[in-house]
């Protein structure tokens, strides 16, 4: 089964909400999904580790069986980005996100994977998440939130990345609008 990739025009779109129920869903149609963030803006200290805070809600919400370490492998701290421009190999950081992703395969028949903010957030250090979804070999659901215009032109720009790494693009969901 092809992995699944929640994207977001914006931070706060709603990302973490749709992982939350296609759990819950697939959870009730007993399909067992594992749950990944593989890069993770904003983290919390967990098990020892800094782990992005959707992921530890998403384990102790569904008291996930995986080390939240492979749920969340990489935590954008404080000083990544500027680490990155001196050192820019991405291909560490790469070879740990398909890693942590196989692993959580072992477990589950399939992985919803949450990327962080909009699809172009990461690009600075290599890892956009239409970058992300390319590596997992992922297809896409892209969340946006509220309003006529600005939506349709963050879809459009979101398009365009996932486009440009030919990453495929389910469809998109428009959260928190007024009918």
């Amino acid at each position: 089964m092809k992995p699944i990739y929640i994207s977001a025009t914006l931070k706060d779109s709603g990302k973490t909400s749709v992982s939350l129920g296609l759990m819950q869903l697939l959870r009730e149609r007993n399909l067992d999904p594992g749950y990944y963030k593989p890069v993770g803006q904003h983290y919390v200290r967990y098990h020892d580790k800094n782990i992005d805070e959707d992921s530890v809600l998403v384990h102790q919400v569904f008291q996930m069986p995986d080390e939240p370490y492979y749920m969340s492998p990489i935590a954008i701290e404080k000083g990544f980005t500027r680490k990155f421009i001196f050192n820019p190999d991405v291909s560490p950081l790469e070879k740990e996100i398909v890693a942590c992703h196989d692993h959580l395969l072992k477990s589950h028949p399939m992985v919803i994977t949450e990327g962080t903010g909009h699809a172009g957030v990461g690009s600075c250090f290599g890892l956009s998440n239409a970058r992300v979804a390319q590596l997992l070999g992922a297809k896409v659901v892209i969340v946006t939130a509220g309003g006529i215009g600005r939506p349709l032109d963050e879809v459009a720009l979101s398009l365009s990345l996932f486009r440009d790494h030919k990453v495929e693009v389910l469809g998109v969901i428009f959260n928190m609008t007024a009918l």
